[in-house]
């Protein structure tokens, strides 16, 4: 049933409008996602690792690049515009964001992994038991 899925427990507070880094607040800090908006001013490194998952940006306003160092010392270079998103997968270890105009605002959201405590998932005994 679905009911067996929801965690009807008490949640933690979240920490939504705590800073992030220099520019950045994050607007959420949950189970499922976080999400994190970035008034993009300068050059900055993100590191996925922190993450374990794939990170997705949508650009609210401006432009920005993303540039991945590829092999022999290639830079990869994605840009984003307004009303645009790009997905860095999870298999990319760090890249830069790189702001191509003066107002750049983009939303960050990161799914992080989580290994969830409870019985909600039958073992295979009891499976063959009932």
């Amino acid at each position: 049933a679905a009911f067996d899925f929801i965690h009807f427990g008490k949640q933690e507070a979240q920490r939504a409008g705590s800073p992030v880094r220099p520019g950045a607040v994050r607007l959420t800090d949950n189970p499922e996602f976080i999400v994190t908006e970035i008034r993009l001013t300068e050059p900055i490194h993100v590191e996925c690792g922190q993450f374990g998952s794939f990170v997705a940006y949508l650009c609210l306003s401006g432009e920005a690049s993303v540039q991945i160092l590829g092999e022999a010392a290639s830079v990869d270079n994605y840009k984003i515009g307004a009303g645009e998103c790009l997905l860095v997968p999870a298999e990319v270890p760090d890249f830069y964001l790189v702001p191509c105009a003066g107002d750049t605002l983009l939303l960050e959201t990161v799914v992080e992994r989580h290994e969830l405590p409870g019985d909600f998932v039958a073992s295979e005994e009891d499976r063959l038991l009932n």
